[in-house]
């Protein structure tokens, strides 16, 4: 009884002391008795710490909103920097290739072999499958840094042979021309394995970069010719765009925060560690997450249904079982854009457009060139505005607009001018579509949650070679299409 009725004698005395203790009184001593001059010095060190405590609060919180701030605008600088360092990779990646593709007919003219531009247009994209499928297996030896050497190597080494294969032969501009070619494939299926390890508004940037290849390096090649120069002179001009494209990725970019997320042992590898820095480094808050790819496991798939990691063939086999929407899709529009651009422009104007007295009629090669990569360039930079997923819609688009254009090239119905500017419009239209595809799908891939972050990468290598499947079938068209029914058209 005494017990409890000193406990409830002591209850007000606590709650005096709490009192004293929030008013940094004497009381505070009692509560911290280690030594009468420390709880001395505490008391008073406490009746300073609550008597100012307001003020240091509002302090430390003015300090921690500049330092936001400041840590705001580094990532605001840094993106924008990282934004323009992967246009001017995706520029320069390409801007041979381009070159190549809009001096197609020239170079075939000059070495009287007209009927072989769909072989030039092979030559281009000719080791472009073995380039790609090689960069998904050096993912596993060499440094990203180490793999954009090689596409700047091969890039260099194939505009000088270009440059030099009049004294040749053909046969020289030909394997040049597959030098060229391989680099913008090698570059690209690396570079597009790289952005997994960022937001994924910067593939738009990669995306608007190529655009810009194409309308650049087709502008350049016109105006260069305009001017009088040879293919020679052209393609030696081009050699400094490679220094361009080192310094871009070397110098200007900025390395993703987690080193780890992209290293060879942890992130082209395949490990599990980094699978949750990559999906943060990759994604940001205006990004759904898709679930676009077949996660559907066979029979044979027991190992990765328990957990256990599959590797080689059985792995390469199960993530292209994952992207076949994708890649067939993505073949089928590179397929008909081809055609389109090379072929049937080349023969859209007929036999007779080199003696034509239009400007328009007689440069109508280049200049629907020039409108393709416009079209590709608009589109390749609408990521942040239009979000495609159903991308079979533009497959039937483009299938359409080839229908079309065969139409036009046998009938000869917009032969001459003015009926060219039409040509004109309907080739802005075809790149539209392309580019539109392209961004939309390596987009999509770089958050489509039904492929596992640690097969991301040899998930997108595998897609980009369906590009080269669709593209090397567009060359093999051309030819057909040249000795058939269009060899009244050159």
């Amino acid at each position: 009884g005494s017990r409890g009725a000193g406990a409830a004698a002591g209850t007000p005395s606590r709650r005096r002391q709490g009192a004293a203790v929030e008013r940094g009184g004497p009381e505070r001593r009692r509560l911290h008795p280690c030594s009468e001059r420390g709880g001395g010095a505490r008391a008073g060190g406490g009746a300073a710490l609550w008597s100012g405590g307001s003020g240091d609060r509002r302090r430390r919180r003015r300090a921690s909103a500049g330092a936001a701030m400041r840590r705001k605008h580094e990532l605001s600088v840094d993106s924008w920097r990282n934004w323009i360092a992967f246009f001017l990779l995706g520029t320069f990646n390409n801007f041979g290739y381009v070159v190549v593709l809009s001096a197609a007919k020239s170079l075939a003219a000059s070495f009287s072999a007209q009927q072989w531009i769909g072989l030039l247009n092979w030559a281009d994209v000719g080791l472009g499958f073995v380039a790609r499928a090689a960069n998904a297996y050096a993912a596993d030896h060499l440094s990203f840094a180490a793999r954009v050497n090689v596409a700047a190597a091969l890039a260099a080494f194939g505009f000088a042979g270009v440059a030099i294969s009049g004294a040749v032969g053909f046969w020289f501009a030909l394997l040049s021309i597959t030098l060229v070619g391989a680099s913008s494939s090698w570059g690209e299926s690396c570079l597009l394995g790289y952005l997994k390890g960022y937001p994924t508004s910067l593939t738009g940037a990669w995306g608007s970069g190529t655009g810009m290849a194409g309308v650049g390096g087709s502008a350049v090649y016109l105006a260069l010719a305009a001017a009088g120069l040879t293919d020679a002179q052209i393609f030696w001009l081009s050699l400094p765009t490679v220094a361009i494209y080192l310094f871009a990725f070397h110098v200007y970019l900025q390395k993703p925060e987690s080193a780890r997320a992209l290293s060879l042992q942890d992130g082209a590898r395949g490990s599990d560690e980094d699978d949750d820095t990559t999906h943060l480094l990759r994604n940001d808050d205006s990004t759904p997450r898709l679930i676009i790819a077949s996660a559907q496991l066979d029979d044979g798939d027991d190992e990765v249904r328990k957990g256990q990691p599959d590797h080689g063939f059985k792995r390469v086999m199960r993530c292209a079982r994952l992207v076949t929407y994708y890649g067939v899709n993505l073949a089928a529009v590179y397929w008909a854009e081809y055609v389109i651009s090379v072929g049937l422009a080349a023969d859209a104007q007929g036999k007779e457009s080199g003696a034509s007295s239009s400007l328009y009629v007689r440069n109508s090669y280049a200049i629907l060139a020039f409108c393709y990569q416009f079209g590709v360039l608009i589109s390749r930079s609408s990521l942040s505005v239009v979000r495609v997923v159903r991308i079979h819609l533009l497959t039937f688009a483009q299938l359409i607009m080839f229908g079309a254009w065969l139409f036009i090239d046998v009938t000869g119905a917009l032969d001459g001018s003015p009926a060219v500017w039409v040509q004109f419009g309907l080739m802005v239209v075809v790149g539209l579509f392309g580019g539109c595809m392209y961004v939309n799908t390596f987009a999509n891939l770089t958050v489509d949650a039904g492929i596992p972050d640690k097969d991301r990468e040899l998930c997108i290598n595998l897609v980009a070679m369906w590009i080269t499947l669709g593209i090397v079938g567009a060359s093999l068209t051309d030819i057909v299409l040249d000795f058939t029914i269009l060899s009244g058209r050159h």
